[in-house]
């Protein structure tokens, strides 16, 4: 039972960042743009590789911020300083954790350019991988986790690494499919709505005390 509950909650937490991502899909379609279905497809798979990343890195939630009464954005606001790791590798962090940094972000620097054309090139997926990066940084704070420039770093270096496994994969496979392009911003629009979809919907306290009554 405490495996389906457990299912369950990351279930809701994938809804949380599938859902505004397949919002804004049906928005283009029901403004006249031809978005093909084979792309909403693409998007839900870059959804769910987010929301996977989001859970792993415990990304806050506005429940975070007003959880037990809104301690923990009180407790945020008198120690902000010491949660921020302003210094590149002043800290005595294992390799792995370098490493895993980078492979998190990986996926997300292929996938972009494997989405829309426009995204491939290193400053916007630099761009792109940073500005992630920073918003679960920025989050974390409100669930008492550090904020760190390390992971700034890696992530970003992950993302650009993506975007050149891409680039060499289809070089060498000479794929051409499934890549579309309808407005300059549509990247930025669908990284938005996953993000604050997650931030806004997934409400991991309350859905505790339904599935376990804590």
């Amino acid at each position: 039972m405490g495996l389906v509950k457990n299912l369950i909650l990351l279930g809701f937490e994938c809804l949380s960042v599938v859902l505004p991502a397949a919002l804004v899909f049906f928005v283009y379609r029901g403004s006249g743009t031809a978005v093909k279905w084979r792309h909403l497809l693409a998007i839900i798979v870059l959804a769910v590789y987010l929301s996977a990343v989001l859970a792993v890195t415990s990304s806050g939630t506005i429940y975070d911020a007003v959880s037990s009464g809104g301690s923990y954005a009180r407790a945020w606001g008198r120690s902000i300083m010491s949660k921020i790791n302003y210094i590149p590798f002043s800290q005595e962090n294992h390799i792995m954790q370098y490493v895993l940094n980078v492979i998190m972000l990986m996926p997300f620097g292929f996938l972009l350019p494997a989405i829309w054309r426009r995204t491939n090139k290193i400053w916007c997926i630099a761009l792109s991988g940073f500005s992630l990066s920073l918003l679960i940084e920025l989050s974390q704070m409100l669930n008492h986790r550090r904020s760190d420039v390390d992971d700034l770093i890696m992530n970003t270096l992950g993302a650009v690494l993506g975007l050149l496994l891409f680039r060499a994969f289809f070089k060498l496979t000479g794929w051409r499919g499934g890549r579309e392009d309808y407005t300059r911003l549509e990247p930025l629009l669908y990284v938005v709505a996953m993000f604050f979809g997650h931030f806004f919907l997934f409400d991991q306290f309350g859905l505790i005390q339904i599935l376990y009554g804590k």
